[in-house]
């Protein structure tokens, strides 16, 4: 697009494409705006799944949660445990996802009136990832009957193993990649299981919280025909859904088909603000409109930070608080911890950035023995966007090394990663295509980071990736108005699978460039007649700052039409994310 081959961000500019009788028959059956509807289909959506798309409702694209394997077993296994008041753990990762698994199975015991339900979540720099053999006999020493891992568990096969001797059963609740052997528990339900059947693995997308809101879905159903309800409300469990919401979107899984449809609904709930964690967290966060750029970018990094840096199960706590006062404890304790985190991951990229570039490697590797492993995921991110590669960031203590690895379109990391697994290589890992993590013994990180560069440069060999921006049209300086921004909202939710529309405006110029804060750039622009702001975070950290500081008299900017509001004002700017003169 614009004959744009290399841009300051290095990519090429590619038009997505559309068909335009189907855009048109969108536009004319919706009564929107054409840019809009032709922005529909080239997200791949049909005229006939287009109602679906435009008002997305729960009821008609929510699975029989029984078509998954294992469920019926697990929502057996669970009433069982349950009804004979058995100790039950509910068994999270230290993420978002797992923190609103955790919750949602949590809340909605806690609505059943279940007995003896709890919730750990792991200490990330003391236990690491996933359920462990010492776990497993801490719980059976407390009497625990029963553990329900969510968001991990899938390649537990040691700790499962050892749960079975002691007498306790396993529920694995999961959807990242699994090896062929499963682990032997109770019931297994994750749709990416090799075994899973193809209906089942249409929803191979959800993130760990879509997979436990089918299970609870699943749960009340049984409930009910069971007649748990006769002298109990039921719960209306689409309350839930705003938890679902901030998993999806800070899993970063795909925001199409029923993850789109969950966060859709999900962030209606999360509007009313009936859950005292999101409530107190979005008030000490100072966020006003909780939207899915707030979930992904203020919300989710906020919970985050306590399984990075500071206490694993404090997203959990908030998510489940039941006291406003609670919550708002849980919740500033959060806030601290994010600034904390922001400091050390400034330092840490800083150096990362130093050692992660060979010439020639076909990814991005760094290990040192001083970073905090709760910010090398995060770190990973960062170098994987400076670069458009693959990125790897080992934290290394006591002769074991934690890494955390980002990876690109057109790259599984995941799958290579379990490649380096199966060859002995690591001691543990796994993960799925965009993101993995591994456990790697010191002497073997040289090694490692050998064979998935060797692998990956195989792959590029067959594969060649160019960098690509996808711009979805072109526009002028008339189009930076509220209405157009506005009726590009239909297409929101927003993120991975269902990209927020990017726009090219061509023969631009920069009237005025300022920096901002050391690192953004703030422009004024003139195009077509007309003179609109603009603003490119971050542009100081490549080329796309030094471009725009230069003032060029003709520059092609590709970027977002965004609304802001502020004390009960409207105005529109560009968001700029790459330019190329």
């Amino acid at each position: 697009m614009l004959g744009v081959e290399h841009s300051a961000s290095g990519k090429r500019w590619e038009a997505r494409e559309y068909d335009s009788k189907t855009a048109e028959a969108i536009s004319q059956r919706f009564n929107i705006d054409y840019a809009v509807a032709a922005s529909i289909n080239a997200r791949g959506i049909s005229l006939d799944k287009a109602e679906d798309y435009i008002n997305p409702r729960i009821k008609n694209m929510l699975p029989n949660p029984s078509i998954f394997k294992d469920m019926d077993k697990a929502i057996d296994c669970f009433i069982k445990a349950v009804g004979k008041g058995d100790k039950i753990v509910i068994f999270g990762d230290y993420d978002v996802d797992g923190a609103t698994s955790g919750a949602t199975l949590v809340n909605f015991c806690r609505v059943i009136k279940a007995k003896n339900v709890f919730c750990y979540i792991p200490d990330r720099m003391k236990e690491g990832y996933g359920l462990n053999p010492a776990s497993v006999e801490r719980f059976a020493k407390e009497g625990y009957k029963l553990i329900v891992c969510v968001d991990c568990g899938i390649g537990s096969h040691e700790a499962v193993e050892e749960a079975d001797k002691l007498g306790i059963k396993v529920i694995v609740l999961d959807h990242h990649t699994a090896e062929i052997t499963l682990p032997k528990a109770e019931a297994i339900v994750n749709p990416n299981r090799f075994d899973e059947s193809e209906e089942a693995k249409e929803y191979s997308q959800l993130a760990a919280i879509g997979v436990v809101f089918l299970f609870v879905v699943g749960l009340n159903r049984e409930l009910r025909k069971i007649g748990y309800y006769k002298n109990e409300k039921e719960p209306n469990i689409l309350e839930f859904l705003d938890l679902v919401a901030l998993g999806t979107i800070c899993d970063v899984v795909s925001l199409t088909g029923l993850n789109r449809c969950l966060v859709s609904q999900g962030l209606k709930i999360a509007k009313k603000r009936e859950n005292l964690g999101i409530y107190a967290l979005s008030e000490v966060s100072r966020c006003n409109n909780i939207d899915a750029y707030a979930m992904g970018f203020i919300l989710g990094p906020r919970i985050n930070a306590g399984g990075r840096i500071g206490k694993s199960d404090l997203g959990m706590k908030l998510l489940t608080a039941d006291k406003d006062t609670e919550a708002r404890e849980y919740a500033k304790e959060l806030d601290d911890f994010n600034e904390e985190r922001k400091l050390i991951e400034e330092n840490i990229l800083k150096e990362a950035d130093k050692l992660s570039f060979d010439e020639g490697d076909a990814i991005i590797f760094a290990a040192s023995a001083d970073w905090h492993i709760g910010v090398i995921g995060i770190t990973a991110s960062r170098l994987k966007e400076k670069y458009n590669a693959p990125a790897i960031v080992v934290s290394v203590k006591d002769g074991i090394g934690k890494g955390s690895c980002r990876s690109v379109k057109g790259i599984n990391i995941g799958e290579h990663i379990l490649a380096a697994k199966q060859k002995n290589i690591l001691m543990n890992g796994g993960g799925h295509k965009m993101a993995a993590g591994f456990t790697v013994a010191e002497e073997k990180i040289p090694e490692l980071k050998e064979f998935l560069n060797e692998r990956i440069k195989a792959h590029l060999s067959e594969h060649k990736i160019v960098p690509v921006l996808n711009i979805d049209g072109i526009i002028s300086g008339a189009n930076i108005s509220p209405d157009f921004a506005e009726s590009l909202q239909i297409l929101a939710p927003f993120g991975a699978g269902n990209p927020e529309p990017m726009f090219a405006m061509p023969d631009c110029r920069i009237i005025r460039a300022d920096i901002v804060k050391d690192k953004h750039v703030s422009v004024i622009i003139q195009q077509g007649g007309k003179s609109f702001k603009g603003i490119a975070f971050r542009a100081m950290e490549n080329g796309l700052g030094q471009i725009l500081l230069q003032k060029p008299e003709k520059i092609h900017i590709a970027g977002y039409v965004r609304i802001n509001e502020w004390q009960g004002n409207k105005s529109v700017n560009l968001q700029i994310s790459d330019a190329c003169v």
